[in-house]
């Protein structure tokens, strides 16, 4: 399950580092970040680089 977009050759699966990150967030940061992916259709590639750059510096926090 290795799914890649043609602008991007990364798995769209994110690491369980940057899950650990996540969790580690608070409920309302955490529902901001499931809006955005809900509606990353409308811009997914512009979303999704939007979303990893937030998480990178989410895991780069936690560490």
């Amino acid at each position: 399950m290795t799914e890649t977009t043609q602008t991007q050759q990364k798995p769209l699966l994110i690491t369980r580092a940057e899950t650990m990150a996540l969790l580690q967030c608070g409920p309302r940061t955490l529902s901001r970040w499931a809006a955005r992916f809900k509606f990353a259709k409308l811009g997914r590639n512009y979303v999704r680089a939007d979303v990893e750059k937030k998480i990178a510096a989410l895991v780069e926090e936690a560490a």
